[in-house]
């Protein structure tokens, strides 16, 4: 496995114990943000290129349970997502094979979503290795759009965990 799989693979594991934390709490979740994790939750799935049917299974539930959280609030649909995130999260606990390269190639962009947690010299390594010409101000800018996303979706929870301060971002 490579460093980009492995970072990659990092931040949807990170990102769906993030969403499991979230689901699993008594807080109300608000429209706008329960619209955001389920769009959040069918992107990161998108990125899963299952090799075995466990796996497969796993990810059309996250996608259906996110479809039907994205509709309703009820207490349902929520335990569904829920129950479907944790059985995802075991499945792609067991094997490293279910990122392939064509899409850590389009990550780029998403920097700021790769490196979120990870030590700020770490960070901002892997920032300049990935956007090696990026102008310096749109660098910045994705990386507002990404501070606003992640406060969308895990801001004032249990389940938001601060950004290291970058120099890139």
């Amino acid at each position: 496995m490579t460093t980009a799989h492995a970072l990659v693979q990092q931040a949807v594991r990170r990102d769906l114990e993030r969403a499991r934390i979230l689901l699993s709490t008594q807080l109300t979740i608000t429209k706008p943000r329960r619209q955001a994790l389920a769009h959040h939750l069918i992107w990161l799935f998108d990125m899963v290129h299952p090799q075995d049917d466990d796996l497969a299974a796993a990810k059309h539930d996250v996608h259906h349970g996110a479809r039907a959280f994205f509709a309703s609030a009820e207490r349902v649909p929520r335990r569904d997502l829920l129950l479907a995130v944790g059985v995802a999260l075991d499945r792609l606990a067991e094997r490293d094979d279910w990122i392939h390269l064509a899409e850590i190639a389009h990550l780029g962009r998403q920097v700021h979503w790769l490196v979120d947690g990870l030590e700020s010299r770490v960070g901002d390594h892997v920032t300049r290795l990935l956007n090696p010409r990026a102008n310096l101000p749109r660098v910045r800018l994705r990386g507002e759009v990404y501070r606003y996303r992640k406060d969308l979706l895990w801001g004032g929870t249990p389940a938001y965990t601060k950004s290291r301060p970058s120099v890139a971002g």
